[in-house]
């Protein structure tokens, strides 16, 4: 996962650096536990760290790896409960 994000960020960094500053933070660990609590549903480590590097992509639509034919939109916490 961090392998991924350091590509996208490397990207968005040489060509839109403005889309690199809309990424938001991280969540915190506890807010991660809070909405796996509430959804009752564990989130997969992968997951987890993603939130972790950035809690969802805001504006951004984000291209599954090797498959270019669409993008999806990557949920914030807040959003996904």
């Amino acid at each position: 996962v961090d392998e991924c994000w350091d590509e996208l960020e490397t990207h968005l960094r040489t060509r839109s650096p403005d889309d690199l500053q809309a990424l938001p933070s991280g969540a915190d660990p506890t807010s991660i536990r809070q909405a796996e609590k509430k959804i009752r549903l564990r989130f997969t480590d992968d997951f987890r760290s993603s939130l972790l590097r950035h809690d969802g992509a805001a504006r951004l639509y984000i291209t599954p790896y090797k498959d270019h034919r669409s993008g999806r939109l990557l949920l914030a916490l807040a959003e996904i409960v």
